[in-house]
């Protein structure tokens, strides 16, 4: 197989063309709604000023440092659960324009990649001028070191979102299954609930993908450093995620398009 013919090409190739069609997305759908994507952010800061109180009582903790905690764990887990679910969709809303227009149906993989960075960014600015607002809540420094960890997320979740939107094309009963287990990964991550050192070796923890999605960053802006055992295990699944979507593209790109 030539380069020009990988999924990794495809991806980079495609990647101007995915902004706009991202881009376009996102407008379109808020098109006639008066604040537009604020609601994204509206949902988040209700979420976490509604569930942040409550929680830091049951589980008997700080409540300054708990908001935080929770706070970037809704964000980091509206980015991963809304990149993997809209994946499911992904290429059979764009149908039409993958048959009519011969657009490489990588371009929406890399789109959706995009569209759930676009939301994550607004996120992350409007729960950092909340916290400015609360003299309560010492909010963490930023740093730029945080785009590479971002970056290695965003390589996971455009492969993994790949072969998703493939599977869900061949079987569209796959797409529930998905959101199921989605919701399922939410109680079982910790998101809302921090590790105890008597849960801390369960496997659901040791070895949960989205708990290493969620906790990577977060656990850099709450503690300055990386935990690294966490991205050595987050760079294997990403480097196994793409030499399989890689796999799946070179078996099925011939084929994919009568699945639709």
């Amino acid at each position: 197989m030539k380069l020009s013919d990988t999924l990794t090409y495809s991806f980079i190739s495609n990647s101007k063309l995915a902004y706009k069609v991202a881009k376009a997305e996102v407008v379109a759908r808020y098109r006639r709604s008066f604040l537009g994507t604020l609601w994204y952010t509206i949902s988040t800061v209700v979420i976490v000023f509604g569930l942040g109180p409550l929680y830091a009582t049951i589980f008997n903790v700080d409540v300054g440092g708990y908001f935080i905690y929770i706070a970037f764990g809704i964000i980091f887990w509206n980015f991963v659960q809304g990149t993997i679910v809209e994946s499911c969709g992904n290429v059979i809303q764009h149908q039409s324009l993958i048959k009519d227009l011969s657009i490489h149906y990588a371009t929406f993989s890399v789109s959706n990649s995009i569209k759930s960075f676009l939301i994550l960014g607004q996120n992350f600015i409007a729960i950092y001028l909340v916290f400015l607002t609360q003299k309560s809540i010492a909010a963490p420094a930023v740093s730029v070191f945080i785009l590479p960890v971002l970056l290695l997320e965003g390589i996971l979740l455009t492969y993994v979102g790949f072969i998703i939107s493939l599977v869900s094309a061949r079987f569209r009963d796959f797409s529930p299954i998905v959101n199921i287990v989605m919701q399922l990964f939410f109680f079982l991550t910790p998101i809302l609930w921090q590790i105890r050192p008597d849960i801390a070796d369960y496997k659901i923890v040791q070895w949960n993908p989205i708990y290493f999605l969620i906790e990577l960053p977060r656990g850099y802006l709450l503690n300055g450093s990386i935990d690294v055992e966490i991205l050595t295990k987050l760079s294997v699944i990403t480097l196994v995620g793409v030499v399989v979507a890689e796999a799946f593209h070179r078996r099925y790109f011939k084929r994919f398009i009568f699945w639709l």
